[in-house]
């Protein structure tokens, strides 16, 4: 790994110093990563200073926890099989974790909405047919 900085480096535990300061800010980046991707962070309804603390320091809770545990959720099939509708191509991460449960989180609003509308799959199926074939 190559990490560019404006710090004059001499020492290996500066070196470690700078190294653990982007492994830092790359947490805090996939953090506002994800609440601009998945929650519509630029078009933020909430107004309240305390309910925007609380949903940061819930997020941060949630990456961080994922980052913790990352090792333990490559093993699991689960986690494989989220990050495969993610179209991961056998990668498991972070990122095709949170993409993978926002796919299966669409799914189910749009199962609810088929159901509450009594629309079943094969009449979108022929729609689909219909309008793009």
């Amino acid at each position: 790994m190559i990490l560019i900085t404006n710090e004059v480096i001499t020492t290996l535990e500066q070196a470690m110093e700078v190294y653990k300061s982007y492994i830092l800010r790359f947490k805090i980046e996939t953090v506002f990563k994800f609440l601009k991707q998945n929650l519509g962070w630029e078009t933020f309804q909430i107004r309240d200073f305390n309910s925007i603390a609380n949903l940061l320091a819930l997020v941060f809770f949630l990456v961080g926890y994922f980052k913790e545990l990352e090792d333990e959720l490559k093993k699991h099939p689960m986690c494989e099989f989220i990050c495969k509708l993610a179209l991961s191509k056998g990668k498991i991460t972070i990122f095709f974790l949170l993409k993978g449960i926002e796919k299966l989180v669409a799914h189910q609003e749009v199962k609810k909405w088929m159901e509450e509308e009594n629309i079943t799959q094969e009449q979108i199926d022929q729609m689909i047919k219909d309008h793009f074939s």
